[in-house]
């Protein structure tokens, strides 16, 4: 029933505009509540991770995930609606997701031109690249308050483990993670690991780093709208990072001049409620397209080394379009045709 309804919200303006006016009444508070979790420590990630209802601003409910569509407005200095569906972060091989053809708005923004040529092959409207989505947030803290956390954490390994999604619980070797970290960490003065929000709430994974002497981050719930900008502040926050898959972050991480390396373990994704959609609209090409381009980006990133390649440079623009990054005027001009 819920899939039933979220179709006819997609393909009916009309329905869409009315579903998006009811959520800004019920879901009023989440305002406030995003702007009293924009002024937690950065540590606390017990308060930004709990829930909350999403209070969208653009008419696309997909583009309000993450703070996207409000970093975006703040940006260009409008509460103007989007008037296109943005892409949900990387996305990998030739899937191009039905929501994003099929929602009812004329337009499509993406981050890079492999992605915008993937896109239409699949669809009549116009593409838009953006590059990396971190660029038009801004930053959680200020100049000052980052200077005053690296002098307290000093030199910071940051690690961003694989993570859980609605209804599919990401499921790796914890303890040969955590060996990794530790045969690394002697470089380095704090050893910080950031948690998807659904996974900060897992005691059994939080207490295995804790227990350890690693601190614990989170850049938040996805209706927080501090989200991406938390996320930003975070990265710069580090001086290392370690992931161990393949994941939006990646590009971001290189964007804003971090080294880093993807070590290679096997992720198994524990689907919930007999929940397959995240699986069932990948075709065997676009299964296959997925494998050999994450395969391209782990081998970019497989070396522990504290210089940012020039492979990894290419790589970064190829899939997060690094080269991108449009003006507040450029993006206006596209929503406005």
């Amino acid at each position: 029933m819920k899939e039933l309804i979220k179709k006819i919200i997609i393909i009916s303006q009309p329905i869409n505009k009315l579903y998006v006016f009811v959520l800004r009444i019920l879901n009023k508070t989440s305002e406030e509540e995003s702007r009293r979790r924009g002024q937690l420590s950065i540590f606390d990630y017990q308060a930004v991770i709990q829930d909350m209802p999403l209070y969208p601003t653009d008419m696309v409910i997909d583009n309000n995930f993450y703070g996207l569509s409000r970093a975006l407005q703040k940006y260009m200095k409008t509460t103007l609606p989007l008037n296109s569906y943005i892409e949900h972060g990387l996305v990998l091989g030739t899937l191009v997701k039905e929501d994003a053809v099929r929602w009812c708005t004329p337009k499509i923004m993406t981050l890079s031109s492999k992605r915008e040529a993937y896109i239409k092959k699949a669809t009549v409207k116009p593409v838009f690249k953006i590059g990396p989505y971190i660029h038009y947030a801004e930053d959680l803290l200020s100049d000052d308050e980052l200077r005053t956390l690296k002098k307290e954490l000093g030199k910071v390994l940051m690690v961003f483990p694989s993570h859980s999604i609605k209804n599919i619980e990401a499921a790796f070797n914890n303890d040969e993670l955590i060996a990794y970290i530790e045969s690394k960490k002697e470089d380095f003065d704090s050893v910080v690991i950031c948690l998807y929000w659904r996974d900060a709430h897992n005691k059994v994974l939080v207490e295995s780093y804790v227990d350890i002497g690693y601190k614990i981050m989170s850049a938040g719930h996805v209706h927080d709208t501090n989200f991406l900008s938390r996320l930003k502040s975070i990265i710069k926050l580090s001086d290392f990072t370690i992931s161990n898959s393949v994941g939006t972050h990646i590009g971001y991480i290189t964007f804003l001049g971090k080294p880093q390396v993807i070590i290679g373990q096997t992720i198994d994704y524990n689907v919930s409620k007999n929940d397959n959609r995240a699986f069932d609209q990948r075709n065997k090409a676009a299964t296959e397209t997925l494998k050999s381009e994450t395969e391209e980006i782990l081998n970019a990133y497989s070396s522990y080394d504290f210089h940012i390649t020039e492979q990894q440079l290419k790589i970064a623009d190829k899939y997060w379009g690094i080269s991108q990054i449009k003006k507040p005027e450029e993006i206006k001009q596209f929503i406005k045709k």
